[in-house]
C-alpha cells in the first residue's frame, strides 16, 4: 500500500513538473545576420549566434523554458529562424510580424503575440534582438497578460550588446526589475487617488513573502519593519472599504508612523525595490489626510471643526474613486456629528448612540416639518431640511440597492450639488440648528377619566403652561372643577371623545400638529382614562416626538382603595417620572 501511494505521489509531482515547463515560454524577436556573440550570466559564459540559444544554456536547468515564441519578418522567418529551430532542443513557433510601425502594424503584431500565450503561463522575455520599438510592444504585452490572462512574468533579459565586459563577453541584464515599477507605480497610483487601496496592501503582502525569506540578506530588523507596515496597509485598505470614518483615521496614523520608521531606521537598498524610499513617501503623504492623533482612543476623540473637516476629505475621496455607498452613508452621519458640535450635551458624547439618535429624531422632525410648514421656518432651517432629505433619499436609494419599483440611474449616483452647498456651510455656526418651534414651555397631556384624581396630582406636580386634556362624553363636565380644585390657571385645551372610539383618538391625533410644535416639552400621562383614550395619549406623544419634542412620561399612583378616590377625588398622589425611574 505505501509502496503504492509513493508511486502515485511521483508520477504526480511529474505531471505537476511537466504543466509547469509546459506553460513557461520565451517571448523574443529576431533579426537579419545573427552574429557569434559571446554571452554571460553569472560566473558562465556561451557562444551563440543567438541569444535564446545562449540564455538557455546559461539558465539554471529549473528555470529554463520549455517553449519560444519568436516574432519573425518574412525574410528573418526564411533566414534566421531555422537557426534557432536547430539550435534549442525546446519547441520554437515563428510569429509573423511587419515591419512597419504604423498604428495597425503594431496592433498586428501586438495581437499576435497575445493569442500565441495561453492563460496562467509563466512568460520569460528576451529583449536582445529585433527592431528597436519591440521592447515597448513586450512591455505593453506583460501589462495586458499580467492583468487579463494571469501570466507571470518570471524574467526580462537584455542582451547589452553594446557594452562588453573587460573580456569581451555580452552581459545579459534582468531589467524584470522595470516591469514591477511599472506595477509599483500603478498601484501607489491607486492608493492616492484612494480607487483602489487594496491594491497596495495586495502587492505589499505579496511581496512581503520575498522579504521575509530566511536566505535574503535584509536585516531582520528591516524585514519585521516591512512586515508591520505591510498588515497596516491592509487593515487601512480593509477599513476603506468598508467606510469606518474613526477607525480609517486611527489606521492612517498607524501607517505613516510604520513607514517612517521604515524609511528612517530601515535598510531600503537591502528590500529591492526601486525608488522605495519615493514610493513609500507618495503612501505616508495619501494617507496624511485622513489621520488622526497618534495614540488618542476611540473613546476619548474630541469632536471639533478639525474632525468634521477631517471626515469631509474623506467623503471627496470616496466621491472621487467612486465609492457612492460610503459617501452618502458617511454624509448623513457627518450631518448629525456637526449638529452636535454646535449642541453641548452633543458634542461631549459625540459617538454615544442614543445622544446621535437624539440629534437624528430632531432634524428628521424638521424634515417632517418643513414638508407641510415651509412658511413657518427660516431660510436657514428650510435649507438644512432640504439637504437631509436629499440625503436620506440618496440613502434608501443606495443602501437598498435599487430594491424599487423606481429605475436608479446613473446621475441619481453621481456627485450631488447639494454635497458641494453643504461643504460651504460646515464652517456657518449659525446654520447647525435644527431646533424649531417651541417657546411656549411645557405642554401636559392626559386623559380625564372616572377617576379625576389622577390628573389632579399631575396637574399639581407638572405645573404646565397648557394642558392638553382627553375627556370622554361622561367625564368632559368635569373639568372646570378639577381645575379648580387643583388651583390650575394655566391654559387649557380639552378633546372630546368617545371613551371607547379609537378613530376619535387619530382624529384628535392628526389636528394636533400646530399645537404641539409650540412647546419645548411634552410630558404624556400614563394613566387615566379608557384603552382608546390612552391610545391618543400615546400617539400624540409619537407624533411630538416626530416633531422633535422633549417627550417625557409619568405615572400616577394613589393607593387609597376605589371607594375613597370615588369619595374625596382630590388627594394628591404620587407622580414618577417614568424616565427618572428608570422606567
Amino acid at each position: 500500500m505505501g509502496f503504492s501511494l509513493l508511486c502515485i505521489n511521483c508520477r504526480l509531482k511529474i505531471c505537476m513538473d511537466r504543466y509547469i515547463m509546459d506553460n513557461r515560454v520565451l517571448l523574443t524577436a529576431l533579426g537579419l545576420n545573427p552574429k557569434e556573440t559571446t554571452y554571460t550570466l553569472g560566473n558562465r559564459t556561451c557562444k551563440s549566434l543567438l541569444s535564446p540559444v545562449a540564455l538557455y544554456n546559461l539558465l539554471p536547468e529549473d528555470e529554463r523554458f520549455d517553449r519560444v515564441l519568436a516574432l519573425c519578418t518574412e525574410e528573418v522567418l526564411e533566414k534566421t529562424f531555422p537557426l534557432l529551430r536547430e539550435e534549442l532542443p525546446v519547441m520554437c513557433e515563428p510569429t509573423r510580424v511587419h515591419s512597419g510601425v504604423s498604428a495597425g502594424d503594431l496592433q498586428a503584431t501586438l495581437h499576435n503575440m497575445l493569442e500565441k500565450i495561453p492563460e496562467k503561463a509563466e512568460l520569460i522575455l528576451d529583449v536582445t534582438h529585433g527592431f528597436r520599438h519591440y521592447p515597448f510592444l513586450f512591455f505593453t504585452a506583460c501589462l495586458y497578460l499580467k492583468a487579463l490572462k494571469d501570466v507571470k512574468i518570471k524574467k526580462i533579459w537584455y542582451g547589452r550588446l553594446d557594452a562588453k565586459n573587460p573580456d569581451g563577453a555580452t552581459p545579459f541584464i534582468d531589467l524584470s526589475i522595470l516591469l514591477e515599477m511599472i506595477d509599483w507605480f500603478r498601484v501607489v497610483q491607486s492608493f492616492r487617488d484612494m480607487s483602489n487601496p487594496k491594491a497596495l496592501a495586495d502587492k505589499l503582502l505579496a511581496y512581503k513573502r520575498d522579504v521575509i525569506k530566511p536566505d535574503t540578506n535584509i536585516p531582520p530588523s528591516t524585514k519585521k519593519k516591512y512586515s508591520a507596515v505591510s498588515s497596516a496597509a491592509k487593515e487601512f485598505a480593509e477599513l476603506f472599504g468598508i467606510g469606518l470614518p474613526v477607525e480609517i483615521g486611527m489606521a492612517s496614523a498607524d501607517l505613516q508612523r510604520l513607514i517612517e520608521e521604515l524609511r528612517v531606521e530601515g535598510d531600503l537598498s537591502a528590500i529591492k525595490i526601486l525608488l522605495a524610499e519615493d514610493l513609500l513617501l507618495e503612501i505616508e503623504n495619501a494617507a496624511e489626510r485622513f489621520r488622526l492623533p497618534e495614540g488618542v482612543e476611540k473613546k476619548d476623540l474630541i469632536l471639533d471643526i478639525g474632525e468634521i473637516h477631517r471626515q469631509e476629505k474623506l467623503i471627496d475621496a470616496y466621491f472621487e474613486a467612486g465609492y457612492h455607498n460610503n459617501a452618502i452613508g458617511l454624509i448623513r452621519e457627518l450631518i448629525i456629528s456637526r449638529l452636535m458640535l454646535e449642541d453641548e450635551d452633543g458634542r461631549n458624547s459625540w459617538l454615544d448612540k442614543s445622544q446621535r439618535e437624539k440629534i437624528e429624531r430632531c432634524i428628521g422632525a424638521l424634515m417632517d416639518y418643513s414638508k407641510k410648514n415651509s412658511a413657518d421656518l427660516t431660510k436657514d432651517r428650510k435649507e438644512l431640511a432640504g439637504i437631509w432629505s436629499s440625503v436620506i433619499d440618496a440613502r434608501n436609494k443606495l443602501h437598498h440597492y435599487g430594491m424599487t419599483k423606481d429605475i436608479v440611474s446613473d446621475k441619481q449616483i453621481g456627485i450631488p450639488k447639494w454635497w458641494d452647498d453643504l461643504k460651504q456651510r460646515l464652517d456657518d455656526n449659525s446654520f447647525w440648528d435644527c431646533g424649531f418651534g417651541g417657546g411656549s414651555g411645557r405642554l401636559l397631556i392626559s386623559a380625564l377619566g372616572l377617576h379625576p384624581g389622577f390628573l389632579y396630582t399631575a396637574l399639581r406636580n407638572v405645573n404646565p403652561e397648557l394642558c392638553l386634556v382627553i375627556a370622554s362624553h361622561e367625564t368632559v363636565g368635569r373639568w372646570d372643577e378639577l381645575a379648580r380644585m387643583a388651583s390650575y390657571s394655566g391654559d387649557f385645551d380639552v378633546k372630546e371623545m368617545d371613551a371607547h372610539s379609537f378613530d376619535d383618538g387619530k382624529t384628535i391625533v392628526v389636528n394636533s400638529g400646530e399645537l404641539l410644535v409650540r412647546f419645548d416639552e411634552v410630558v404624556c400621562n400614563l394613566t387615566g382614562g379608557t384603552a382608546a383614550m390612552q391610545y391618543a395619549v400615546i400617539q400624540l406623544a409619537r407624533r411630538a416626538e416626530r416633531l422633535g419634542r422633549n417627550v417625557r412620561w409619568i405615572a400616577v399612583i394613589d393607593n387609597r382603595s376605589i371607594e375613597e378616590q370615588n369619595l374625596n377625588p382630590y388627594v394628591e398622589g404620587e407622580v414618577v417620572f417614568l424616565e427618572d425611574a428608570g422606567i
